[in-house]
């Protein structure tokens, strides 16, 4: 198996962009047959590869953050898994395996909570006893589990003295969204509707990694809230929760896409006036019917990209945000906001409010 195959078989069975996951694979030339010398009919395989993992919807490129690591591989619930692959090539097993390890030690940049490593090679005995040598306190120092894969699937390896990390599988439920998020825009754009009916715009992403979309932001909590008081729906888990916001065709914007929340008063001002032209272009992309703006101090810098977009027409609300003792009164203003939506049929027909069942 070449490690384009690999790639391929490790994002159709293990990190699917239809299931949630946003992956970025790196491929080089001499992966394609591009230079050098090749087996024969290894570019006709490479091609059929790289075609597959096209169909699958990954992004070929280098990743912004982890460089040329192989994989990258980022789930609103599983958080991010970095993977270092190989597969038939030139090399001895045993050197391309070392060579691998050094080249996931590289691609290093970040320990925190949701960044894992991988390193994924070909479900062959040849293979296997090779990386079986790798000492279990270096895998464990190094958050580093193994994947052997195959044609017909992938299964983490238990190295000898140490219990497997239980990478997150494409199809299995997890119970709780990551605690923090470092690539926010890549998280939002997995809850964007194909059709948006209500965007809601707050100021900026958190500098503390809190995130609306990881359920763990004071937006989140008073946003669910009110859709709680408002429709009836379920907020007792947070995945099901943003399904159904973004079901209900609403969405979260930011005026700024970079956190301002720690600079100064004037730098902050400024800051936000430079988004402007973003917001603007992402309004128009979005084309809402409702906006709903989450920060009274942000409320004219918004209207006036709504308007430069072509919505001045839109319905426009603001509420405060949930915080500095405002909570309450956003959570009341925002509900009765959403009341009224329903009423005139501006939020998807299935988020209905349901009446708790009586036990007989």
């Amino acid at each position: 198996m070449y490690q384009i195959e690999l790639k391929a078989h490790l994002v159709a069975h293990r990190f699917r962009p239809n299931e949630g996951w946003v992956v970025t694979v790196d491929v080089d030339p001499m992966e394609r047959a591009h230079g050098g010398q090749h087996a024969a009919g290894k570019k006709v395989r490479a091609q059929g590869a790289e075609r597959h993992l096209r169909s699958l919807g990954v992004t070929l490129a280098r990743h912004h953050d982890f460089g040329r690591a192989d994989v990258v591989a980022t789930h609103p619930v599983h958080g991010t898994i970095v993977v270092e692959a190989e597969g038939e090539s030139s090399k001895q097993k045993g050197q391309a395996v070392y060579s691998a390890l050094g080249q996931l030690v590289l691609s290093m940049r970040s320990f925190k909570h949701g960044v894992s490593y991988a390193l994924a090679v070909p479900d062959e005995d040849d293979w296997l006893r090779q990386v079986r040598k790798i000492p279990p306190v270096v895998a464990s120092v190094l958050h580093m589990s193994v994947l052997a894969v195959s044609s017909n699937g992938v299964r983490e390896i238990e190295l000898p003295g140490r219990e497997t990390q239980h990478l997150p599988k494409g199809r299995s439920r997890a119970d709780q969204l990551p605690s923090r998020v470092d690539h926010p825009e890549e998280i939002r754009l997995l809850y964007r509707p194909e059709r948006i009916s209500v965007l809601l715009v707050g100021e900026s992403p958190a500098n503390n990694g809190s995130f609306f979309y990881c359920a763990n932001s004071r937006l989140y909590t008073y946003t669910a809230e009110a859709f709680r008081r408002a429709l009836g729906v379920r907020v007792d888990d947070p995945k099901r929760f943003l399904s159904m916001f973004k079901q209900a065709g609403c969405y979260l914007e930011d005026l700024s896409l970079k956190p301002l929340n720690g600079l100064g008063n004037s730098e902050r001002r400024q800051a936000r006036r430079e988004a402007v032209p973003g917001l603007k272009r992402r309004v128009e992309s979005a084309s809402p019917q409702v906006v709903i703006c989450v920060m009274k101090g942000i409320a004219d810098l918004v209207r006036g990209a709504v308007s430069e977009a072509g919505f001045s027409t839109v319905p426009f609300y603001t509420v405060p945000f949930p915080a500095m003792g405002h909570e309450e009164e956003c959570a009341k203003a925002l509900a009765r906001i959403l009341r009224r939506l329903s009423k005139r049929g501006l939020l998807d027909r299935t988020v209905q409010k349901r009446s708790p069942k009586r036990r007989r």
